[in-house]
């Protein structure tokens, strides 16, 4: 049988959920062509089909290099490595000392120019059932917040900082300011659920990890008037377990939705002030180094994106070139899965 009739009964097989008969004839195609791209990338799909998914993984990567198109990869390879990436590993990372009960938590607060939404930010703190915590608003240099946070009901300090650093000094100033067990981090615009606090604790207390995060919500909103006005609502990349080796492609974990412990933050060290962006996911891997991590199962926090607004102390997007910077941060660790995903990551950017 010639290999375009193989294909084409292959493909047939597959469109009629026969994966195992349509891997046979892709296998008799590749046995006639075993240098096609085309056959590689049918056969790694019939494979991935039947949840053989390491063993489809060679044949994407045959596929790769044999030229075939790759406007497909996205859509069938990385969402693989994903789901490999997730494999819980073979050894766990050690636990943290046992956590206080009833720990203080220290909110880091950045904020700049947006005094209405830090007043949104911190009455969502002070609805927390959580009752110990304390919020410091770090100001960079923007607009004077000092009637907001005087207005705020709690444990409210505020840092103001005498020229722009950007979000990583800012940050830090509030952390070294900070007399908690446990660190947690709110933007001005952002909002916690009332539990998002205990429930971090809770986690982190149980799992004895050196990091807790919630799930959190991407809100869409427009401001009019003065007004906020929710556009849309999604949860943000759901779905997905902790693991290290996926943080090592992509940061799936907003820093609004941490918990952190004191102590392992200052062991891994805090934000790197010269980087601009990306700052959060680079002292994440640090954290992540040797340590666990353990959600709580709950969605609790919202991460608000504003059109046409002024940018808070952290949105700001990603661009290739930052991401491939981090990457020679901290590299693969001889793991071919997060390299190959992380091509892929890059391709998609």
């Amino acid at each position: 049988m010639e290999i375009d009739q193989l294909l084409e009964q292959g493909r047939a097989s597959g469109q009629h959920g026969r994966h195992a008969d349509a891997e046979r004839a892709f296998r008799e195609a590749l046995r006639l062509q075993p240098d096609s791209g085309v056959v590689h990338y049918n056969l790694a799909l019939s494979i991935a089909y039947q949840n053989r998914l390491h063993e489809a993984v060679g044949h994407f990567v045959s596929a790769r290099a044999l030229g075939q198109p790759r406007q497909g990869f996205q859509e069938t390879l990385f969402p693989i490595l994903v789901s490999l990436l997730q494999e819980p590993p073979e050894t766990p990372p050690p636990a943290c000392a046992a956590l206080e009960d009833n720990p203080r938590v220290s909110v880091i607060v950045p904020t700049r120019d947006r005094p209405a939404m830090l007043r949104d930010a911190l009455a969502s703190l002070q609805r927390q059932t959580h009752a110990n915590w304390e919020a410091l608003v770090v100001n960079d240099a923007g607009a004077d917040v000092a009637a907001v946070v005087d207005a705020a009901a709690g444990d409210v300090r505020r840092i103001d900082l005498p020229r722009q650093r950007g979000p990583a000094a800012a940050r830090n100033a509030g952390i070294r300011a900070a007399r908690g067990s446990v660190v947690a981090f709110l933007d001005d615009d952002d909002l916690y659920a009332a539990g998002h606090l205990a429930d971090l604790v809770a986690a982190l207390r149980a799992s004895r990890a050196a990091l807790a995060y919630s799930g959190v919500e991407l809100v869409q909103e427009r401001v009019t008037d003065g007004r906020r006005v929710a556009l849309s609502r999604a949860p943000f990349l759901p779905g997905l377990r902790y693991s290290r080796p996926l943080l090592l492609v992509r940061n799936y974990i907003p820093i609004n939705a941490w918990g952190v412990r004191r102590d392992c933050l200052e062991e891994a060290g805090l934000f790197d002030e010269g980087l601009s962006y990306l700052e959060d996911w680079d002292l994440l891997l640090r954290l992540s180094r040797g340590r666990s991590a353990c959600p709580t199962g709950r969605t609790s926090a919202e991460y608000r994106v504003t059109a046409q607004a002024n940018d808070s102390v952290t949105k700001r997007h990603a661009h290739r070139q930052a991401v491939q910077a981090l990457y020679g941060r901290h590299d693969a660790g001889g793991r071919e899965l997060v390299q190959l995903a992380r091509e892929l990551y890059l391709e998609s950017l």
